[in-house]
């Protein structure tokens, strides 16, 4: 009877050890997505692709336009500029602006 206790007794610790393994485990895998879900995204890179994409949303395009001067004329080009963001762009200035207005001007025309 003893040797079958003592069996008994090593598999019930055998089964708690790898038990508590597989909590730890567990909860690793948690805390791994859960510090992978806080990771905010990085920062944007402004680009002419980013300035002149339709799908860029109006308020980083007036972010690009504030603090890229080099990008405005890009901005232009996208159909998303509204004329606020536009009239901002020809008072600001920069490489190409004027051009690009031009261009702008002449297809409406």
């Amino acid at each position: 009877m003893t040797a079958r206790l003592a069996r008994l007794q090593t598999h019930t610790q055998q089964r708690s050890a790898s038990t508590t393994q597989e909590r730890l485990h567990a909860l690793t895998l948690q805390r791994i997505r859960q510090a992978t879900a806080a990771v905010p995204p990085p920062p944007l890179q402004p680009t002419p692709a980013i300035a002149c994409a339709p799908d860029t949303p109006v308020e980083t395009l007036w972010a690009i336009a504030r603090s890229h001067p080099e990008l405005r004329r890009w901005i232009v080009a996208n159909p998303n500029a509204d004329a606020d963001l536009l009239e901002y762009i020809s008072q600001q200035g920069g490489p190409h602006v004027r051009r690009s207005l031009d261009i702008l001007l002449a297809s409406l025309a």
